[in-house]
């Protein structure tokens, strides 16, 4: 009969699975931020990637070393990790800027006479912001409180002039 476990926690594994396209971004030794709910970051080094991925989820196995000196993560507790990589600088909006009108994403400028809806095509996302590859550019005076707004004026503007 087992009466008790030890467990060493100063040093814990933290594991996580990210799609192959994501994964081949990473190699051992890229830092990753590691948040326990209602915790605070912890930066930690990745330590191993998978060579393999996972037949079910086509996903690659990622696991993470944290020196956990102080407690702050619990063995099997859910965790968010977030990774990030470096390249080229790139324009990117809040989500919220973001609406869809007749199956075209776009976002809403400020013009000189009001507003304008300008279609984008949109790259990589996280973080509430989405990365804008063409349709705006860096320092456009864009909008992102009142979107529903203006694009339900926009529609009845629409509907009104019978387009």
């Amino acid at each position: 009969d087992e009466l008790f476990e030890l467990v060493d926690t100063s040093r814990v594994w933290v594991f996580a699975n990210l799609p192959i396209e994501q994964a081949r971004h990473f190699k051992e030794g890229d830092s990753a931020s590691i948040t326990p709910k209602g915790g605070e970051a912890i930066v930690a080094p990745i330590t191993y990637l998978s060579p393999m991925a996972d037949e079910t989820t086509r996903t690659i196995r990622v696991r993470l070393e944290v020196a956990n000196l102080q407690g702050q993560l619990k063995p099997r507790e859910y965790v968010e990790v977030a990774l990030g990589w470096s390249g080229p600088p790139v324009v990117a909006v809040p989500i919220t800027a973001l609406t869809t009108i007749d199956k075209t994403r776009g976002l809403f400028l400020e013009t000189a006479g009001g507003y304008t809806f300008v279609p984008i095509e949109a790259g990589r996302e996280g973080g509430g912001w989405v990365e804008v590859r063409t349709g705006a550019k860096e320092g456009d005076p864009i909008v992102t409180d009142g979107v529903f707004d203006l694009k339900n004026l926009l529609l009845k503007e629409q509907i009104g002039s019978g387009e």
